[in-house]
């Protein structure tokens, strides 16, 4: 399968843990909804498997998860996860980047590892199968589409409740109007009807309980 933009392939894991960084945070400001995947010990174009056994660069998904959160990132880390698989007999590395809802992602503070640099606000994103260059950033109108997968605008009502309905701390009942009510955004409640007599009596009250 060729590079696309959930798809990198590596000859070998990066000497420079900034560049590693920079493309973990391409991945992650994606305006799709799919995981991406780094396979490092193949080769680009020609799909050659050479494999990641001598690669003293190589990373374990702790290692690569403590860079991360050590990282002054504007939000919390990407979830990440390294495996390795064999392909013709040798060792494949496979970092899976989880897609990522909070996005824009980005330092908030310089990062520089032996003359490679990200500056503080820098949107790196994947268009394809090319990552935002290293001295440049974002366009305007993929930020916009990155704010747009934040709010969930890109996606149906449904899915928009459902992804709400998991955040029960965002949520309060107003008695009054006999709701829940999405505290960030009034057009999303849940209308709660009173229970008819029927229902009432049925209804398990508070000492109610069985042996």
């Amino acid at each position: 399968m060729e590079e696309n933009e959930w798809l990198d392939y590596k000859r070998e894991w990066h000497r420079n843990k900034v560049e590693l960084v920079k493309d973990i945070l391409s991945f992650a400001n994606t305006a799709h909804n799919k995981d991406c995947y780094l396979v490092f010990g193949v080769v680009d174009k020609t799909f050659e498997v050479v494999g990641t056994s001598g690669d003293s660069n190589r990373k374990n998904t702790q290692q690569v998860t403590d860079l991360l959160v050590h990282q002054p990132l504007s939000g919390d880390a990407p979830k990440i996860r390294v495996e390795t698989f064999f392909i013709d007999d040798k060792e494949v590395d496979v970092l899976t980047v989880f897609n990522h809802l909070n996005v824009p992602l980005f330092l908030t503070a310089k990062s520089d590892f032996q003359g490679k640099v990200i500056y503080p606000g820098q949107i790196f994103t994947r268009v394809a199968d090319t990552n935002t260059p290293s001295n440049e950033t974002a366009s305007d109108s993929v930020v916009e589409s990155l704010f747009r997968k934040r709010l969930k605008l890109d996606q149906t009502i449904y899915e928009r409740y459902r992804y709400l309905m998991e955040h029960h701390d965002d949520w309060t009942y107003v008695d009054e109007e006999g709701k829940l009510l999405y505290n960030f955004d009034p057009n999303f409640y849940i209308k709660i009807d009173p229970l008819d007599p029927e229902e009432e009596k049925h209804k398990i009250h508070d000492g109610d309980y069985y042996g």
